[in-house]
């Protein structure tokens, strides 16, 4: 997986949006540019709805993939059955190429609420969004997922909930003091990390974890040569990994090394001319501030951000 994405109506319209933990507003594509987004995902058009509301403000948002910029505007947002009224949402008229080829024609963010001066709303207040629960364990050829607002589904999970406390400083869902373990070997990071689901494929790491982790795996190299100029971690792509620990408050996540294998690089000849492995790119890598956990923590773990009282993260392997 890529990204996951769920259904959205917008104004009765419906629409295909990326979901996206490590944002805060939600924004579609403006039909002009959803036109050359073949993916086919639906298309809002803010002059067919007769529940918008304009707002006399512009939006521009930059993410990992570039730029967005448009209009902010007031709408009916209905997901999973549940409707909220007056959302503040933007049209993107100007987007980078990235934003063009995904699979969705948006983002719904659902960060807590940045605190820094004219920042975008979030689209959902708290007492609309008591909580919201994602269920991404891949299960099934269609890779189907599921995300529940308001409530916990007991069913979906084995043992019990562990928690921490959600630190939203600085505008990300983030837990504070993660270590890590590879093998018996606790790192003892204490590391600040941002859950993101927006991050893809991608467990950045302090370096001590991820030269811990990779001196693990037979054949794995860190080179240059591949990233245009960035270090990558690589691996074999036949290579066995190990599961990765990850200690977050009372509890302790499991990520299987099976899922953070990750996909085929044009590697072999740049690497070794004289090899004909196939090398992949896994999840894990080295990585500054801030540290994320994309994708496979969430694939792993049933995940609950928490926001009655003080905001906290609830988690536990999936049943």
């Amino acid at each position: 997986m890529s990204q996951w994405d769920t259904n959205v109506t917008i104004g009765g319209q419906n629409v295909t949006l990326e979901i996206d933990t490590g944002s805060s507003f939600l924004w579609v594509l403006d039909p002009s540019l959803s036109a050359l987004n073949s993916s086919n995902r639906g298309t809002y058009d803010y002059t067919k709805s007769r529940t918008v509301s304009p707002v006399n403000e512009s939006f521009t948002v930059a993410y990992g993939g570039g730029l967005v910029t448009g209009r902010v505007i007031e709408e009916t947002v209905t997901i999973g059955g549940l409707t909220f009224n007056n959302v503040s949402m933007g049209i993107a008229n100007a987007s980078s190429p990235y934003f063009l080829e995904q699979p969705s024609i948006g983002l719904l963010g659902l960060g807590p609420q940045p605190t820094y001066a004219r920042a975008l709303p979030a689209p959902f207040s708290v007492s609309e969004m008591q909580s919201f629960a994602l269920d991404f364990k891949v299960t099934g050829s269609d890779g189907s997922a599921s995300i529940e607002f308001g409530g916990i589904d007991h069913s979906k999970y084995v043992g019990q909930l562990a928690n921490a406390p959600l630190n939203s400083t600085d505008g990300h869902w983030a837990v504070d003091d993660v270590d890590f373990s590879v093998g018996n070997v606790r790192m003892n990071t204490s590391t600040y990390v941002v859950l993101d689901t927006g991050a893809g494929h991608n467990i950045a790491t302090p370096s001590s974890v991820a030269e811990a982790y990779y001196s693990r795996v037979p054949g794995a190299v860190f080179d240059d040569r591949i990233g245009d100029g960035i270090s990558l971690w690589l691996v074999p792509c036949n290579a066995t990994l190990p599961d990765l620990a990850l200690h977050i408050g009372n509890g302790t996540a499991t990520v299987a090394g099976a899922s953070m294998i990750g996909l085929p690089v044009n590697a072999s000849t740049s690497l070794d001319s004289s090899s004909s492995a196939v090398y992949c790119n896994p999840s894990i890598q080295n990585a500054s501030d801030p540290k994320l956990l994309g994708f496979p923590f969430f694939e792993n773990n049933y995940v609950v951000f928490n926001q009655t009282g003080k905001p906290s993260l609830l988690y536990a392997p999936y049943a």
